[in-house]
């Protein structure tokens, strides 16, 4: 389970990133966008004043929203991709989780169930069925002699009984 739990971990990780990189290109993308449309209106109001220095800080500005863009578009095509991708194949990756989930249950409830037949086959040796009896006997006597009547106790033969069956 942690393999498959860890896989899907590194593949969610990864869109993360990404999706945090996209956030990041976005907001460059609009800082340009904003700045161009500034440098616009910047232009408009000096009146050719500083017409060559405008032009080049709008020419410097439009390489930039270009670039900016470009990063952007291209994050976001690989990261809805990605999602698809995700999407497509959803039940894979429960399955997986699940295959192995099971078969970790599987293995607990086989090595439980050795358990128990251990401890019914130790049950059912004729020291442990004597061992019960002597303990039996001794805690009947124990409450003859304090006078006290305690709940009955269950037999050496139904212990043995529920042990074999």
């Amino acid at each position: 389970v942690e393999s498959v739990s860890e896989k899907l971990k590194l593949r969610f990780g990864a869109i993360r990133a990404d999706d945090a990189r996209r956030t990041r290109y976005v907001a460059d993308y609009d800082y340009y966008r904003h700045k161009r449309k500034q440098l616009d209106d910047d232009s408009k109001k000096d009146g050719g004043t500083h017409a060559s220095k405008l032009a080049d800080k709008i020419k410097d500005c439009d390489n930039k929203l270009r670039q900016a863009s470009e990063k952007y578009h291209t994050m976001n095509e690989r990261l809805t991709q990605r999602l698809r991708i995700v999407h497509e194949h959803q039940s894979t990756f429960i399955n997986s989780a699940l295959v192995a989930s099971l078969a970790i249950q599987n293995e607990l409830f086989s090595q439980g169930g050795a358990e128990v037949i251990k401890a019914n086959q130790m049950c059912q040796m004729e020291g442990v069925i004597k061992a019960m009896r002597e303990q039996s006997n001794d805690l009947a006597e124990w409450d003859a002699a304090s006078g006290r009547i305690m709940p009955s106790v269950p037999s050496v033969t139904s212990l043995s009984s529920v042990a074999l069956s």
